[in-house]
């Protein structure tokens, strides 16, 4: 596994936001390896700030950390044989930057199980003023899960003036509609799409 602040260089800094359930993880990680530019946030994020209620799936006595999700406008909840509700803390990405006092973003990488919509409220501010690259993960079963649907995140970002990329062998094509053969989806802000070099210095470990 490669540490994400590697990615950022010795001159960048990595902010990750989780809530709870991996936070202990990444913060042990980011110890060992000595990730100094890493720094690790123990909240959701969403459109606005407060304190919410997650679901934790269980499978086998076991938490998928990966299907943890807001109830906040859950309309369709997921059939799972068990689920443990916890109170999270949620913060919305233009409050994490006004806290870290970070003046310049890049680079943002999504994957909220569907609430996608809502962490974008919450960025609006940071994503007019730095305009960075997003790498998210749209699929139609978890926006589903809150009455959306991925037009509905395509479009609000076409508004703004972004582009929607897919992965093509080794380089990302502009595409105008997200299809259910593909989950991620690159979005640059008026700009060309990137070459494959530079596509592979997005992934995400």
């Amino acid at each position: 596994m490669r540490w994400p602040g590697w990615r950022a260089g010795p001159g960048g800094c990595t902010v990750s936001n989780r809530c709870r359930c991996r936070t202990r993880i990444l913060e042990t990680g980011r110890r060992v390896l000595g990730a100094h530019n890493v720094q690790v946030t123990n909240a959701a994020l969403g459109s606005s700030s407060g304190w919410q209620r997650l679901n934790l799936p269980y499978r086998f006595g076991l938490p998928i950390h990966g299907w943890a999700h807001l109830q906040e406008g859950l309309k369709h909840p997921g059939r799972f044989t068990a689920t443990r509700t916890l109170e999270v803390p949620v913060y919305t990405v233009d409050l994490v930057c006004e806290l870290r006092a970070i003046s310049r973003v890049d680079f943002i990488k999504m994957d909220v199980e569907g609430f996608e919509p809502e962490v974008l409220k919450g960025a609006e501010r940071t994503i007019e003023r730095h305009r960075p690259t997003l790498l998210m993960e749209i699929e139609d079963r978890h926006l589903g899960k809150y009455g959306r649907t991925p037009a509905d995140v395509a479009e609000w970002l076409a508004e703004r003036g972004y582009r929607m990329h897919v992965r093509r062998g080794r380089r990302w094509s502009r595409t105008d509609a997200v299809g259910a053969a593909r989950r991620n989806y690159l979005f640059t802000a008026g700009r060309a799409a990137p070459r494959s070099s530079d596509a592979r210095a997005l992934r995400w470990p």
